[in-house]
């Protein structure tokens, strides 16, 4: 066997897509050879890759292929324990299945689900140029400045805040999301902070009470990063963490000042060493980037 991209290999096995693939690789849930691996890492033919601990086979299999019509009020999404009404659930089909892209909550009509997670990048992805066409009606008139910035394509896309979509009740407008290894967030990112005075006793007692340990953890870990780096508002850097079993999983890149060049690593340890982890990273970035992100 040839090298495979490990989310590649997870998707041809039929395990999953290759941006859920990429999802479990952030989370440290995938490992080849009992060890930690980033989401470029290609597999080998005498490598072991697994799942939580469940070995994954490259196996040729009898792949599932469904249309179906989706009603509205049916989310797209494999999350069965976050979401009530989910696809999965709602078609109930008797293999592990997902969907191919997604219709918003609201929208109904045709949608692919397959178990053959290769089949997802190649209609998927941009590069194969799998041309899609919408028919859209508004509520308001749109003026003449707006259809001439659409004629003249001086935009290709809007990236947003999902969270500050979903407040403004928006998120039927999403058409795509970006998984945590496609663009790592800001360190902090949608963290609600409250800040007061040292000497206010009374005030501080009553936040230890409605503190999130595990998210002040994860906080700290992140700011480390960007503490290491001197990092302003002008530094391209994210990172990310989350804690699992214990354990702390941060994730973070670089980008050189030019944008042409980026930076990655990932560090895996004990969730009591938080900060630790996170100056770990934010000096390992630095090393690889030789300071080329400042001006």
């Amino acid at each position: 066997m040839d090298k495979t991209r490990v989310n590649k290999f997870l998707s041809q096995s039929g395990f999953c897509s290759r941006r859920e693939a990429d999802k479990l690789i952030i989370q440290g849930r995938v490992t080849v050879n009992n060890n930690l691996i980033d989401p470029g890492y290609k597999v080998k033919e005498e490598d072991i890759v697994k799942v939580d601990g469940e070995i994954i086979k490259n196996k040729i299999k009898n792949f599932t292929y469904i249309a179906f019509n989706k009603p509205k009020g049916i989310v797209c999404t494999t999350d069965t324990e976050r979401e009530e009404k989910n696809i999965i659930d709602f078609i109930n089909y008797k293999k592990r299945i997902f969907p191919i892209g997604r219709l918003d909550k609201l929208s109904e009509g045709l949608i692919f689900l397959t178990d053959d997670g290769d089949i997802v990048n190649r209609i998927l992805r941009s590069r194969n140029n799998h041309e899609k066409e919408y028919l859209v009606t508004t509520d308001k008139k749109i003026t003449k400045p707006i259809l001439k910035k659409l004629e003249n394509g001086e935009y290709d896309a809007i990236i947003l805040s999902k969270a500050g979509l979903i407040s403004l009740e928006m998120d039927h407008e999403i058409t795509e999301e970006f998984t945590n290894s496609e663009i790592i967030p800001s360190a902090g990112q949608g963290t609600i902070a409250v800040q007061c005075r040292d000497d206010d006793h009374e005030i501080n007692e009553f936040l230890k009470k409605i503190n999130h340990h595990e998210t002040s953890l994860k906080v700290k870990a992140e700011r480390e990063v960007l503490r290491v780096l001197d990092g302003d508002c002008e530094t391209a850097v994210g990172a990310f963490s989350e804690i699992n079993n214990n354990e702390m999983f941060i994730s973070g890149e670089l980008f050189s000042i030019d944008g042409r060049r980026r930076y990655y690593y990932k560090v895996r340890s004990e969730t009591k060493k938080s900060i630790e982890a996170g100056k770990i990273l934010g000096n390992k970035l630095k090393e690889q980037s030789g300071g080329d992100y400042k001006k």
